[in-house]
């Protein structure tokens, strides 16, 4: 099941942290968004400090990244820094297919198949899947 939230730390988000048993946490490559993005990782300490056996693991991914904007490789370096392998290996970059789809009431993948941002969110796909895979194989090795 996914749980698609607002960027925003609410009671209804907050309950929704605590159902989940893994997060992936957008941060756009901005001051603001790499705060929130601390504020979320800090609640889901909390969660797993107050239910221990309740495992949550949580992943940033990086998004709006714009290779020509000196602060984007700055957000990104201090995102690597702080969270090391936290941090999915696939960036989303800027994209103006990823802002024009939601205003034609689609996908990427249905306005823009061919674009970067269909091309980042399907390499996105894969590396969920593989992390998956690796997370089955591991659980499958200990037993």
């Amino acid at each position: 099941m996914i749980c698609d939230c607002s960027p925003s730390l609410n009671l209804i988000n907050i309950n929704a942290l605590a159902y989940c048993d893994e997060v992936i946490i957008p941060v756009s490559m901005d001051y603001l968004s790499r705060a929130g993005a601390e504020q979320t990782a800090g609640i889901i300490e909390e969660i797993r400090t107050l239910n221990s056996r309740k495992p949550i693991s949580f992943r940033l991914l990086p998004t709006f990244y714009d290779s020509r904007i000196r602060l984007s490789h700055r957000m990104l370096d201090d995102l690597r820094e702080r969270f090391g392998d936290r941090i999915f290996t696939t960036i989303i970059r800027m994209n103006a297919a990823i802002r024009e789809a939601p205003g034609q009431n689609k996908t990427v993948f249905e306005h823009a198949p061919l674009s970067r941002g269909a091309f980042d969110y399907y390499h996105l796909t894969e590396e969920i899947l593989e992390l998956e895979r690796s997370h089955a194989d591991s659980a499958e090795a200990a037993l």
